[in-house]
């Protein structure tokens, strides 16, 4: 970078918003390994440091405000660079960038990925800040999931969150209980399971998975099968692989053979990835539409892998042709790509019942500290 002092500061505030949008992409791309991830984080993190440490750090980010077409990462940069610096952090902030008030989702997601970006105690403390119940709910649900990945101990605020007016913050509550496996009541988790709303229904089933309560898995499952909310099956569809062989494969073969739009069918083909049950990826393969191919390739290649002959139908439960076992998740998480690592995280969670559910948006040296963690527990060795 060339030129004076404030130019300096400014193409670091540039550069840093657009390393943040690129992030993003990479992030949700199919074909991102951690080792790719670890890349770009690498160099948003030397921009962030160096802008915050630089005295013209404010006004640059203020002329950045003034001709960026993105509010999202101008306010990532802007926090990031905020709680870098210990200085506080709240909704009126988003102010000085423009944001719209109230903030709404997109801007507190950029909040959120600041937060749990710089992962510091001030960072920590101004989320727990932006939890409280006065500020509006897009706030409020993306200071709880930052808090879950924060805090050492979020389990009050999350407590409080689970009775939420709004459903975009009991949902962010269950999350942070599914991720974090908090120990929380029987009753708020069936209370979360019987929600009106079908995302936060989902999601107190992965809360309740991910303690264990598999009995009340089962129950969710089979009264979605009954009443045919497909939709809602699929939402929960990393949950069918904790279930017994015969009883997972009945419950995918119901929503397959149902299955009738391009769109459901491609969702059938991710479901059967999950599930990895071989014999049904038949059901796929009569009158597919181009689309229904790619979700039919996909659901092959999560069960065998990218490069694999199509082997004999079976109804072996595998994932990249190998068994499901701590060890190859581990392996997965380190080196595949992302739509393998996001299943890989939940049959792990099935098969290590305490061990953290990896984040795979998380800052990629984050992960590769837990996975360390993970490998350990899996191999007994270092």
């Amino acid at each position: 970078m060339n030129g004076t002092p404030a130019r300096v500061a400014l193409q670091l505030a540039e550069r840093s918003a657009v390393l943040w949008e690129l992030r993003a992409r990479r992030v949700e791309a199919e074909e991102t390994t951690l080792a790719e991830l670890l890349d770009v984080d690498d160099e948003l993190a030397s921009a962030l440091d160096a802008l915050a440490a630089d005295p013209r750090c404010d006004h640059a980010i203020a002329e950045l405000a003034e001709v960026a077409a993105d509010l999202p990462s101008t306010l990532f940069v802007l926090a990031a660079t905020r709680w870098l610096r210990g200085l506080e952090v709240t909704e009126r902030t988003g102010a000085a960038v423009g944001s719209p008030a109230p903030m709404d989702a997109v801007m507190a997601t950029a909040l959120h990925d600041a937060a749990v970006w710089v992962g510091s105690e001030t960072a920590s403390r101004g989320v727990a800040s932006l939890a409280a119940e006065g500020l509006h709910a897009p706030v409020r649900a993306a200071a709880i999931r930052a808090l879950g990945a924060l805090a050492r101990d979020p389990s009050p605020v999350v407590r409080r969150a689970l009775a939420d007016r709004s459903p975009e913050c009991r949902l962010a509550a269950y999350d942070v209980v599914a991720t974090r496996r908090l120990a929380i009541s029987a009753i708020a988790v069936a209370t979360g399971m019987d929600d009106p709303d079908r995302d936060v229904r989902a999601t107190a089933t992965r809360a309740a998975a991910s303690v264990g309560d598999i009995p009340r898995v089962r129950e969710a499952i089979a009264r979605a099968s009954a009443t045919g909310d497909d939709a809602w099956l699929l939402a929960v569809r990393e949950l069918v692989a904790l279930l017994p062989d015969r009883e997972s494969e009945a419950i995918v073969r119901g929503v397959a053979e149902s299955a009738h739009t391009t769109v459901a069918r491609r969702r059938v083909a991710e479901l059967i990835g999950w599930a990895g049950h071989t014999r049904l990826l038949a059901v796929l393969d009569t009158d597919r539409t181009p689309e229904d191919a790619v979700g039919s390739v996909l659901a092959r290649r999560t069960i065998w892998g990218d490069d694999a002959p199509l082997p004999p139908a079976s109804g072996d439960r595998r994932l990249l042709g190998r068994p499901r076992t701590c060890e190859t998740m581990v392996e997965i998480l380190s080196e595949a790509s992302q739509p393998y690592r996001r299943i890989a995280v939940w049959a792990l969670a099935g098969l290590a019942p305490h061990a953290p559910v990896l984040d795979v948006s998380a800052p990629a040296w984050r992960q590769r500290r837990m996975l360390a963690l993970l490998r350990v527990n899996a191999t007994g060795r270092d």
